[in-house]
């Protein structure tokens, strides 16, 4: 064999080494970056892997980041603030080109925010954010205060000027259950006849719900209202009350439209939720990364769509209409 057939040989099999070893990366794998474009890769940090409403996000972040030519290297924080810090410190380590993140806690997360920005990675926070704007490129999200202040007025429209009201609040420290609160509250303050007789905080999970609204139901039989941060805990509320046999005498409110508690509405079982189409969401999200990458997004609040659904409204609802 002569040597120009022995360079090639060679050049060939460097060739093979260089594509088998990018084949084998851990990311998820995006489809080619249009010719030219940069092929980024993106830190993904949400509050929950298991929560439905987080895994219809993530199902929409991962289809546009294949539809945009991007990677996603994912970390699992699960509710908790240590474990979402320590994987956010991964992916500054990794020198991902960008995050996405739902920050567990408004102030547990700041440091990490800062570490990244001090990497030169802008971060992008959804769902969630921290209490520091100035560190975060956007915010995919609601007006947080705005969104408590229509389960409030909801809740007003619905009973009256008297009654009894109960809050799972969800996450003490998450800056969405701040605002949401205090919206709720402020709402409420304006009739004297309504009373909140509960303001509890813990996580988001069905468990939790079921467990609180039992002790709710005990200690305030007369309760007109159960407010729940989300819908996992506003479905295991619902299990409490049907249990108590007052179905029909409290009224439970969720937050999400996950299809199970979709369902309670329209079996009458839970009274109101709030959509926030999570599946569309998480692909706006990944647009306004791909924005802020190429310096070419502007603002902070990249607002969502959200709508009530509750017994005025179900039956004309389809599937479609919440993703």
């Amino acid at each position: 064999m002569n040597r120009k057939k022995v360079s090639k040989v060679i050049l060939v099999s460097l060739l093979l080494i260089v594509l088998l070893a990018a084949y084998g990366c851990g990311d998820k794998a995006a489809a080619p970056a249009p010719a030219g474009d940069k092929q980024y890769t993106v830190g993904l940090s949400l509050a929950s892997a298991t929560n439905p409403f987080y895994m219809a996000m993530e199902r929409g972040i991962n289809q546009k980041a294949e539809e945009l030519g991007i990677n996603i290297r994912t970390v699992i924080a699960e509710e908790d603030v240590g474990r979402q810090v320590n994987g956010v410190e991964d992916l500054i380590v990794a020198q991902v080109d960008a995050m996405l993140i739902s920050p567990i806690s408004v102030d547990g997360l700041a440091v990490s925010y800062e570490m990244a920005n001090d990497a030169g990675i802008p971060v992008v926070s959804i769902a969630r954010s921290i209490a520091n704007p100035d560190l975060e490129a956007a915010f995919v999200g609601l007006d947080w205060y705005e969104s408590g202040a229509v389960i409030g007025r909801w809740i007003v429209d619905e009973i009256g000027e008297k009654g009894k009201v109960a809050m799972l609040a969800g996450p003490a420290g998450a800056y969405m259950v701040l605002r949401m609160t205090e919206a709720i509250k402020d709402v409420l303050a304006d009739y004297p006849g309504i009373e909140i007789v509960a303001e509890l905080y813990s996580t988001h999970t069905k468990e939790n719900g079921l467990r609180l609204a039992e002790d709710v139901l005990v200690a305030n039989p007369n309760v007109d209202v159960i407010y729940c941060n989300n819908d996992e805990l506003a479905l295991g509320a619902v299990e409490a009350v049907e249990a108590a046999g007052r179905l029909d005498r409290v009224k439970v409110t969720g937050f999400n439209a996950v299809p199970d508690a979709v369902a309670s509405v329209r079996e009458g079982r839970m009274a109101m939720t709030i959509s926030l189409r999570p599946e569309s969401w998480g692909k706006m999200a990944m647009e306004v990364v791909k924005a802020v990458l190429e310096g070419q997004h502007e603002g902070y609040l990249v607002e969502i769509d959200s709508f009530v659904v509750d017994y005025k409204n179900i039956a004309g609802l389809k599937a479609e209409d919440l993703q």
